[in-house]
Formats: structure tokens, C-alpha cells, sequence
């Protein structure tokens, strides 16, 4: 059965956070291929997510500096 857009996005952010199956992951790749809305939600998520991190790492930088 193919994955809904809803299901899709909630999958992409459990994957990214190490919590799906290899069976939810194959599913989620299917959706991905035929679905361009959720490709570009998934290159977003990936922005923000580097965008974060980035932001954490560089606060803890300069708070280790003092």
C-alpha cells in the first residue's frame, strides 16, 4: 500500500531521527519517487535540520570560549 503525503512526512522525520524500519524506509523511498511535494519537504527538513545544528554547535563554540 503506498504512503499518504501525511504519512510520508512523518516517516521522513522519524527516519531522520534513526526510528524507522527498513520496511517503513523501502515504503517511504516509493512514495518519494513518484511524489515531488514531499521530495522538496524532505530537502527542506534536511535544510533546517544543518541550519540547527549548525546554530547549536557555533552558541556552544562561543559559550566554551569564555
Amino acid at each position: 500500500m503506498l504512503l499518504t503525503c501525511k504519512e510520508a512526512t512523518q516517516l521522513l522525520s522519524n527516519d531522520m531521527d534513526g526510528a524507522t524500519t527498513l520496511h517503513e524506509r523501502n515504503r517511504l523511498r516509493l512514495h518519494l519517487i513518484t511524489c515531488t511535494g514531499c521530495r522538496n519537504y524532505r530537502r527542506d527538513l534536511q535544510w533546517m535540520r544543518r541550519a540547527c545544528r549548525s546554530t547549536t554547535e557555533r552558541a556552544l563554540d562561543d559559550t566554551s570560549g569564555e
